[in-house]
């Protein structure tokens, strides 16, 4: 969702946008890593399929691999790497449409039923 999002930011307002990348083990120029998307929005084959025998290693429990939004190479100034999509605190990335709007979802409940509500954000996750 969130680089469709930023690949549907206006190019006036943003030419520059973020990149999604595989973090890959001894690429230190992160914009050189794989990239997680193709031109259509959908995740690279390859990668999903076999991240290990890429130099992928997983990061989760559903062993995914990291995946940073970095900036373009061409960006020297004010270039970012981040580990995640959303973030309050990162004041530089907002021109290459990265968001501080937080996500959220409504459900409807049924009335007179027990909920747990959890609130969150990217410090407590």
């Amino acid at each position: 969702l969130e680089y469709k999002r930023i690949q549907s930011l206006d190019e006036k307002a943003h030419p520059r946008k973020l990149i999604f990348v595989y973090d890959k083990a001894k690429c230190y120029k992160k914009y050189e890593c794989p990239r997680v998307f193709l031109p259509d929005g959908t995740k690279d084959p390859k990668y999903v399929q076999n991240p290990w025998g890429h130099g992928l290693h997983p990061t989760n429990v559903r062993y995914e691999p990291a995946v940073y939004a970095v900036t373009p190479q061409s960006i020297s100034r004010d270039a970012t790497c981040i580990a995640m999509t959303r973030a309050l605190g990162d004041f530089y990335a907002g021109q290459f449409g990265l968001s501080p709007i937080p996500s959220f979802i409504v459900k409807k409940t049924k009335a007179k039923a027990r909920y747990m509500i959890a609130v969150a954000s990217d410090g407590v996750w």
